[in-house]
């Protein structure tokens, strides 16, 4: 009854539309472009880990019926965007950067929080670009 799409939000809006509507659908991608994921038929999103608090209050604005609260969501989502964005340009990004991000909001060591073998080592500009943006986010 509910499958985990991996795609842009024509592709899964096409995907809702063949399964005719049988599955709840939830689009991963660590919640980039939560809204539009949602305007195409979306259930909901399987955010990562490192900002889940926030998708979940961006999700929870989008589909209330005040037009404000709208608004809200998709401010709050700009303001997520690169961090998203960032993210999700690559698998490397994800688990190298992801997990100290993580790290970070939960006050622990992100000397520690390296992914398992293979993985790209982390370049100074992304660790500083990471740090930032998990200051950005605050404690979780």
């Amino acid at each position: 009854k509910l499958l985990k799409s991996e795609s842009d939000p024509l592709a899964t809006a096409r995907l809702i539309e063949d399964t005719d509507g049988a599955f709840e659908v939830c689009n991963g991608r660590a919640g980039v472009e939560v809204s539009l994921n949602l305007d195409a038929g979306c259930s909901g999103v399987i955010p990562g880990g490192e900002c889940a608090d926030r998708l979940a209050r961006i999700y929870d604005l989008y589909r209330s019926a005040k037009p404000r609260d709208k608004a809200s969501a998709e401010s709050q989502y700009r303001a997520m965007a690169p961090l998203l964005t960032f993210l999700e340009t690559s698998l490397d990004n994800l688990l190298v950067f992801g997990k100290r991000i993580l790290a970070r909001r939960l006050g622990l060591s992100v000397e520690r929080a390296l992914p398992r073998q293979p993985f790209t080592p982390p370049h100074p500009f992304g660790l500083a670009m990471s740090e930032r943006l998990a200051r950005q986010l605050g404690r979780l």
